[in-house]
């Protein structure tokens, strides 16, 4: 059995709680927040691929930047996940994005 390594949880907790996520947010509670208006336990996959595609480059991904390609690069992270069977395609990443989009975009008044 492989143990993990106590300092690779550390800087992974330090990592994750330092990240900038655009608009001034850091960390991924404060941008769960920010861009969902809940904790990061409570987001869906799409939620969290969303989130996740934002670190690779907060001015360009975020949705309230460039909408289509915070999209598109929540789909090429789930699709990443999802061919390195992370996530199974069961859950209903099709179905759930559209709700999700709708949150966001109800909860930042842009529609």
């Amino acid at each position: 059995a492989s143990t993990v390594n106590p300092f690779s949880i550390h800087a992974f907790s330090f990592f994750i709680n330092s990240t900038y996520f655009a608009h001034g947010i850091y960390g991924v509670k404060k941008a769960s927040n920010f861009y969902f208006n809940k904790d990061p336990n409570k987001l869906n996959y799409q939620e969290s691929c969303l989130l996740a595609g934002i670190v690779n480059g907060p001015n360009i991904y975020s949705p309230f930047i460039d909408y289509n390609a915070s999209i598109k690069k929540m789909k090429s992270t789930a699709y990443t996940l999802l061919k390195n069977d992370v996530i199974e395609k069961d859950y209903s990443y099709y179905n759930d994005e559209v709700n999700s989009e709708k949150k966001m975009l109800k909860r930042k008044n842009l529609k």
